[in-house]
């Protein structure tokens, strides 16, 4: 799907998503928002680079310890 625009019921859903998983309080809601959102983004690279970003953030992740993460599991 590289090249080719997100649907527009597609782009609803994951906006809606993308929404709510800032808005709604409860932790495991939020992280089944991002879920949703993370799947629906997968054929499109910028906005699942996004949402993968956004999952990273409100794990605590920061490119720092992505980095290092990499770097001490030494995998190829």
């Amino acid at each position: 799907m590289i090249g080719r625009p997100m649907p527009a019921e597609v782009r609803v859903v994951y906006t809606r998503e993308m929404r709510a998983a800032r808005t709604v309080p409860d932790p495991a809601t939020r992280w089944r928002h991002l879920e949703r959102a993370h799947i629906l983004s997968q054929p499109w690279p910028w906005p699942h680079t996004r949402i993968t970003w956004r999952c990273w953030a409100y794990a605590g992740w920061t490119p720092t310890v992505i980095a290092s993460d990499v770097i001490t599991r030494g995998d190829p």
